[in-house]
């Protein structure tokens, strides 16, 4: 048997896969589109305990529509 996954990071910017220990260059990716949107906010994303930034990073669009970006910006931002 395994025991609980180990984490590597700042929860509010990791990657969803990495909740299950899971990484790939695509989690570095990610990672760094949640610091663009902080420091276009001012503050990250998602907040909460870890179950529930966990849940928002896989299953929450982030708030892009509130921030007034432009079209470009925001497509980079919201790309997959």
């Amino acid at each position: 048997a395994h025991g609980p996954v180990q984490l590597a990071g700042t929860p509010a910017y990791m990657a969803p896969e990495m909740f299950d220990g899971r990484v790939s260059p695509r989690s570095d990716i990610y990672a760094l589109g949640i610091t663009l949107f902080s420091l276009l906010a001012g503050k990250a994303p998602y907040e909460g305990s870890l179950d529930e930034l966990k849940q928002q990073h896989r299953d929450t669009p982030l708030p892009l529509a509130a921030m007034g970006l432009p079209e470009g910006l925001a497509d980079i931002l919201d790309s997959p």
